[in-house]
């Protein structure tokens, strides 16, 4: 019987093929495909996509979030009160659009008393948590809305610009672009499977419904999002429902 020489190989080994690997960069690619795909769609045919401009909606939209806005909401529907709308102050086309909560609608009457908004003579219930109100403005005294007029106001009552001003004013229904939809978050580095992408339902402050595309190892104090959602650390996907009631966890 002949004995196999020992001593090194310098044949090149077959290197395997990593099947799951595959599979699961394959499904993060659709996955991505998806989501890109959808949002164009939603974009193209029911709203328009901008950046919110300041800190004036905290603690709810944080200053350059991109929200999508449904400009087709209120076609069939007018404006509640709690609502989150998008507009051009005083009909100016030059302006960036302005992002506020309805609090009062036509035919209701506003005043601020003692830091606090009364809508009707009854104290206004709040669907977030807001400050107490430092400076009353126009409403200090009792406004009467006409039939097309809204009162907004930032949910950071003592940063914001709104229908306690004047050069806000009470808004008018032709100034409306739309409702505030969704807000889309990052981070978006995707080389280095970094990626996120998490799209927030909008409704009254609250988080209704959220879902994440995670890609490989996702670092969560990088993203604004932190500690709102849950990350499935394998880098698989992660989604969470959360009840209607409950209430935003971190400012964004």
């Amino acid at each position: 019987m002949s004995r196999r020489r020992a001593g090194l190989s310098f044949r090149r080994q077959r290197r395997k093929f990593n099947l799951p690997l595959f599979k699961e960069i394959v499904s993060w690619v659709v996955e991505l495909i998806v989501v890109i795909g959808l949002a164009y769609v939603l974009v193209s045919f029911f709203g328009i996509r901008t950046n919110v401009v300041g800190q004036a909606m905290e603690q709810t939209l944080e200053n350059d979030d991109n929200i999508l806005v449904n400009r087709f909401a209120y076609i069939m529907s007018k404006p509640k009160a709690g609502d989150v709308i998008v507009f051009l102050p005083n009909g100016n086309n030059k302006s960036h659009y302005y992002v506020r909560r309805v609090v009062a609608v036509p035919g209701d009457t506003v005043q601020i008393k003692d830091g606090a908004l009364y809508v009707n003579d009854e104290l206004y219930k709040e669907s977030t948590d807001v400050a107490s109100m430092e400076d009353a403005g126009l409403a200090s005294d009792p406004i009467e809305l006409e039939k097309d007029e809204y009162f907004v106001l930032g949910d950071n009552r003592n940063n914001s610009e709104d229908s306690r001003y004047a050069n806000i004013g009470n808004v008018k229904r032709d100034y409306i672009i739309g409702k505030a939809w969704f807000r889309f978050s990052g981070p978006w580095k995707l080389w280095n499977h970094q990626v996120a992408i998490v799209i927030t339902y909008i409704d009254k402050g609250q988080v209704n419904y959220e879902f994440s595309v995670v890609p490989g190892a996702y670092d969560e104090s990088k993203a604004s999002d932190a500690g709102r959602y849950q990350v499935n650390r394998s880098g698989h996907r992660a989604c969470r429902c959360a009840d209607s009631t409950q209430q935003p966890e971190s400012g964004h």
